[in-house]
């Protein structure tokens, strides 16, 4: 019997993500370039516009539900996922199951469309339920991988 986490994100939420920014916006942020004299030339300024725009947090929402199949063997590990960070999916499934990341070999379908949704390699990483000599597939429900449906 398998008990999924939700994880440390489960209460984020479009709110969430609003105040986030917005209590970003307080502070002055990472310079990364500092040309110039801003001030001084917002001050001395014609005109200026202030606008805020956000937008609520959307599903990425993929055709197929999220999903990993997973052969663990006394071997090494091989992961066929619709991932699209192979390296980061190795790296989990190290962390996961204690194996050396040269004996993980991860196989990415190079298909699906989950736009971002597939970068972390979370599915990979549930291979630790997997046992030697015996494959173990992880897969979420469409329900389950997109509530608005």
């Amino acid at each position: 019997n398998i008990e999924w986490d939700a994880g440390p994100h489960a209460e984020e939420s479009s709110e969430s993500f609003k105040r986030q920014c917005a209590e970003l916006l307080e502070g002055t942020g990472q310079i990364v370039r500092d040309d110039g004299d801003f001030d001084a030339a917002f001050t001395n300024a014609a005109e200026t516009y202030e606008a805020t725009y956000w937008q609520p947090y959307v599903s990425h929402a993929p055709l197929e539900p999220q999903n990993c199949l997973a052969d663990v063997t006394e071997d090494g590990v091989e992961i066929i996922a619709p991932t699209q960070m192979p390296s980061g999916a190795s790296r989990i499934v190290a962390a996961a199951l204690g194996v050396d990341r040269e004996k993980i070999k991860i196989l990415p379908t190079r298909l699906g469309g989950g736009f971002g949704r597939r970068s972390f390699g979370g599915r990979a990483g549930r291979g630790r339920q997997a046992r030697p000599s015996r494959a173990s597939r992880a897969a979420r429900s469409r329900a389950k991988s997109s509530p608005a449906w």
